[in-house]
């Protein structure tokens, strides 16, 4: 496609046929997520600019790639038979599967499959093998999206290997538990074992990828000084397909001290059950 020289407008080739489409407008869509939704590949696209022609709109196609190898492409008028995004709006869009649209369509998506996707939005002419994600768009940039779908949830603890707490009084102790993996977690629960004090269980929710979890608390009384050692193992019951079962478990001590005692010098970072 030739677009050099022309301000203003884009003069676009039809390769076949060697005729001229002038687009004497602008426009600014852009895409705004991809991700796996039960399955099936989910798509929000905008529309951040002023009102688009039906001609205009006629000739706009969206362009999916799984892997850099299965290039799938859609009509807008397809993909938004409503013709919402011809004005300033956003949508979800749900790529079709193969067994609704044999040519165009996707088989299902598994959760704990990997797959690199891009989604790229632009113009295209009967004819063309590719769209022009350049101008007319004023804002290009947002034209084209790739991500890692799929998967699997690695959860880990976060909390000090070395704690410090005064005798004859009640220590609180909160680990944080983190979902670093690329798919999101179900519900499970935390182990929480203290020397001479026992286990106790703490329920995690579902986490998406990045997300953490800092509402757990153990209250413990210490009438006694000394040290002891604790344990803590997220996904204790196995609810969770987990990326790296070792990175659930996280352990180190408690180190109780006399009244008016300095705890600061036995108290060591935050670290997470991965490092």
């Amino acid at each position: 496609m030739n677009t050099q020289g022309y301000s203003g407008e884009i003069l676009l080739q039809n390769n076949p046929s060697y005729k001229f489409f002038v687009v004497a407008q602008t426009y600014d869509l852009a895409l705004g997520v991809i991700r796996n939704s039960v399955g099936r590949l989910e798509i929000i696209l905008g529309n951040n600019g002023p009102e688009i022609s039906q001609e205009l709109y006629n000739h706009l196609y969206l362009e999916l790639s799984i892997d850099n190898d299965d290039v799938k492409i859609l009509p807008m008028t397809t993909v938004d038979p409503a013709g919402l995004l011809k004005t300033s709006a956003w949508m979800t869009f749900h790529w079709p599967s193969y067994w609704h649209d044999p040519d165009n369509g996707i088989e299902q998506i598994h959760s704990f499959d990997i797959h690199q996707v891009t989604v790229r939005i632009g113009i295209r002419l009967p004819g063309d093998n590719d769209i022009n994600t350049g101008y007319p768009d004023t804002d290009p940039k947002y034209n084209t999206l790739t991500r890692q779908i799929g998967g699997r949830p690695d959860l880990v603890v976060c909390f000090r290997k070395d704690n410090a707490s005064h005798v004859s009084h009640n220590a609180w102790y909160s680990p944080i538990v983190k979902n670093i993996g690329s798919h999101y977690s179900t519900p499970t629960n935390l182990r929480f074992y203290i020397e001479n004090k026992g286990v106790t269980n703490h329920a995690i929710p579902k986490l998406i990828p990045g997300e953490e979890y800092s509402g757990i608390e153990r209250r413990v009384y210490w009438a006694m000084r000394g040290s002891r050692d604790f344990q803590l193992f997220v996904n204790n019951n196995q609810d969770v397909v987990d990326e790296i079962l070792p990175n659930n478990a996280f352990s180190g001590r408690i180190h109780v001290k006399r009244l008016g005692a300095d705890l600061q010098g036995s108290i060591s970072p935050i670290e997470c059950s991965n490092e």
